[in-house]
């Protein structure tokens, strides 16, 4: 509606100089004369008698003649975690506009409240409507996107259109050059930056313009966050490798991604070719390995968007290469030893650093506490270093280990070199989180003889 009309259902609207239709969006042009300067308003109306809340965009463009800008982000790809910058280019008369006044180019920031992918994995749809999708207008859903059809709705939309969260000022670089940065990119999704162009000047005068730029944030996967286990399959020897894709802020990658997750086999077997399954659209990627041999674990190392998220095999717990652990339980004298005092608790603390083909050596600090009819309060210290060897398929791993040190007896004030051995198992409950048993047996030198005792202890490992 030009000036001197009403945008009223009405009113008469200026009639477009070009029109451009597109399965989404259409697109008017008008060109502007003289008598037409001033005030222009716009009424939205659904195309073919839509009724309901439909979310659309509106967005106007102005060919300028002597004032120009570029508005672009810094990065073609950005995914969760990534810096957003904004950068705007700035020229009047075909030469560079610099020193604008502060706040002359702002953005309203805005980010989806929730992952969409996390909502996919989250939510579980009746297996008919994935294995029976209807037809819609004679085309046929994938199970995927029925799975989106079936969950669509305005309370879904809400969830994951972009709102606001912030408004930034651009900074002044020079040459024209305007920037600004917006961290807070934890949420994988569609953002918009509504940039406002306004300010008044010698140079140019008033000037007020209105752009809205968009940017995908894609899920960025982490090795320490995606899951990957091992479990048997239904054909004798084969094994199914799952993968549940996650990034460093727990947001998963969810299903209609199966194109992106690709795995190596690396050990005896046949890999199944072809993508891998994800029969009920959650974003739980499932690869089979055949004719593996009996009691081995393929070793397939999983690809996920380019980014290596770790293998079927790795060093159990998931995570880095270094873990902390901590181990509390009972001990109990053996031998002469036990003779002289009663057992009472052990503590150990300590870290491990893993190594290839399920190995690992690790450094432990002991606290051992006893009970004595003749000795106040008897305790020994220990510092040891050993092995350890896992076995066995995620997420429970049996172990064995071994360590020599020094075991300091307290009182008395004597050190003492002594081993120990043991054997136990840890369970991966979480992917860098695992809860263990272990019983350990002690052996120190004494004066031509031998203090022994056992413990038997839970703990906690956390990898990082």
């Amino acid at each position: 509606f030009p000036p001197g009309t009403s945008p009223t259902p009405g009113g008469g609207g200026a009639a477009p100089d070009s029109t451009a239709d597109a399965p989404q969006s259409t697109t008017q042009g008008f060109d502007v004369t003289n008598t037409q300067v001033g005030t222009w308003n716009v009424r939205v109306v659904a195309a073919n008698n839509d009724v309901g809340a439909v979310p659309y965009s509106l967005s106007v463009f102005f060919r300028e003649r002597a004032l120009d800008y570029r508005i672009e982000f810094d990065r073609i790809h950005q995914g969760t975690g990534d810096d957003l910058t904004a950068r705007v280019e700035i020229g009047y008369d075909h030469q560079p506009l610099a020193g604008l006044p502060t706040n002359a180019i702002r953005a309203h920031i805005q980010r989806p409240g929730e992952a969409f992918g996390t909502i996919l994995h989250d939510t579980p749809v009746d297996p008919n409507i994935l294995n029976n999708p209807p037809p819609t207008a004679g085309d046929t859903k994938t199970p995927y996107e029925a799975k989106v059809a079936a969950l669509t709705n305005s309370q879904l939309i809400d969830r994951i259109i972009p709102k606001d969260v912030s408004t930034v000022s651009l900074k002044d670089q020079g040459n024209g050059v305007y920037t600004a940065t917006f961290s807070d990119t934890s949420i994988p999704g569609v953002y918009r930056f509504e940039f406002l162009l306004d300010w008044t000047d010698p140079r140019t005068g008033h000037v007020r313009r209105e752009e809205r730029l968009e940017r995908e944030v894609k899920v960025t996967p982490s090795a320490a966050a995606t899951a990957i286990s091992v479990s048997n399959g239904a054909a004798p020897n084969s094994r199914v490798i799952t993968v549940i894709p996650r990034d460093k802020f727990h947001n998963y990658l969810g299903p209609g991604f199966d194109s992106l997750v690709t795995a190596t086999l690396h050990s005896t077997g046949i890999l199944v070719p072809g993508p891998p399954a994800d029969p009920d659209q959650t974003g739980t990627y499932k690869f089979t390995v055949t004719d593996v041999p009996p009691g081995e674990t393929p070793k397939v190392d999983v690809v996920v968007d380019q980014v290596p998220v770790g293998s079927s095999t790795p060093p159990p717990g998931g995570g880095g290469g270094r873990r902390f652990f901590i181990d509390v339980g009972p001990n109990f004298p053996h031998g002469a030893f036990g003779n002289g005092v009663d057992g009472k608790w052990s503590i150990n603390v300590g870290l491990e650093r893993l190594l290839p083909n399920n190995w690992s050596v690790e450094g432990i600090l002991g606290y051992h506490t006893f009970d004595s009819a003749f000795v106040s309060n008897p305790r020994i210290w220990q510092l040891s270093i050993g092995g350890k060897r896992y076995f066995g398929t995620a997420p429970w791993h049996p172990f064995l280990d071994a360590s020599i040190g020094a075991y300091r007896f307290d009182p008395g004030n004597t050190t003492k070199f002594g081993a120990n051995a043991g054997a136990g198992v840890l369970y991966d409950f979480r992917s860098t989180w695992g809860i263990e048993g272990v019983y350990q047996y002690h052996s120190i030198n004494v004066s031509g003889a031998t203090d022994r005792f056992s413990t038997v202890q839970l703990g906690l490992r956390v990898r990082f």
